[in-house]
């Protein structure tokens, strides 16, 4: 009855490590998810540029800008990606 009592009580913290684990994914992937969708929407709502070379600068810029974020998140994409992967295995 004791060794059932043992292997019980390890599956158990196993099972609640994993849970932990998952959690931390979700929340790592809603987080990621939210900051796709802002700069999604911060791409769709740019209005048009004009012609002018100040103005295409200026949206040049802006898009550097969204660039560098998007680098930036990367790796943390990759690293969700890999680790939901990993749980649905």
């Amino acid at each position: 009855l004791e060794s059932v009592v043992d292997s019980t009580n390890i599956h158990t913290d196993k099972l609640q490590a994993e849970h932990t684990v998952s959690v931390g994914e979700r929340e790592a992937l809603t987080q990621i998810l939210e900051w796709i969708y802002s700069v999604d929407n911060q791409l769709v709502s740019m209005p048009t540029v004009s012609l002018d070379e100040d103005c295409v600068n200026h949206r040049l810029h802006e898009l550097d800008v969204v660039q560098a974020d998007i680098v930036s998140h990367a790796s943390s994409i990759r690293l969700v990606n890999l680790s939901a992967s990993d749980l649905i295995k």
